[in-house]
């Protein structure tokens, strides 16, 4: 016998918990889908995609530093390219750009290739005011994105260096 039987209940009422907690978030019942998430991790600790959910909540709920916290905790456990992108979205979400930028960084030098990190990156950039390197970014290894186009033709109006001096002729 390959599995048990009991080890076939727990995974019925881990996958239960879990599909109850996902219900109950995207009703916006958040306050319930904590709880359940609680209970689910309290007894099935392992459960990644119960920690990426509970994280996700926090974050619906705009509850920032619970969100933070959490996101530290799967950083420390799982620190997948899914987990930096969240961990980054927060801080996005709570205008903590530069806190965004380092998640970010983090997150590609683990995963450089990733094209929604990137794409962050050059989002959280651009509202540090680093347009520069954001254009850089677009027009060189994100080029063949599908979005480096339109993301290019909103970031360059921002850049100062293409700025032109506004020139008030009054008479005094």
């Amino acid at each position: 016998m390959l599995f048990s039987s009991e080890a076939f209940t727990q995974s019925i009422d881990a996958d239960s918990l879990y599909t109850t907690a996902r219900s109950q978030a995207h009703s916006q019942q958040y306050d319930a889908a904590v709880a359940t998430l609680r209970i689910l991790l309290a007894n099935y600790p392992e459960r990644y995609n119960a920690y990426l959910l509970l994280c996700a909540v926090y974050s619906w709920d705009q509850k920032y530093d619970l969100a933070r916290t959490a996101y530290q905790v799967l950083l420390n456990r799982y620190p997948t390219v899914e987990v930096y992108r969240g961990a980054g979205r927060v801080e996005m979400w709570d205008q903590e750009w530069s806190e965004a930028l380092i998640l970010f960084n983090q997150g590609l030098a683990k995963y450089p290739d990733d094209s929604t990190l990137n794409l962050l990156k050059v989002q959280t950039l651009t509202q540090l005011g680093r347009t520069e390197e954001a254009i850089a970014m677009l027009e060189g290894e994100l080029a063949t994105l599908p979005q480096a186009d339109s993301l290019l033709s909103a970031i360059r109006p921002l850049n100062t260096k293409n700025a032109k001096p506004v020139r008030n002729n009054y008479a005094h």
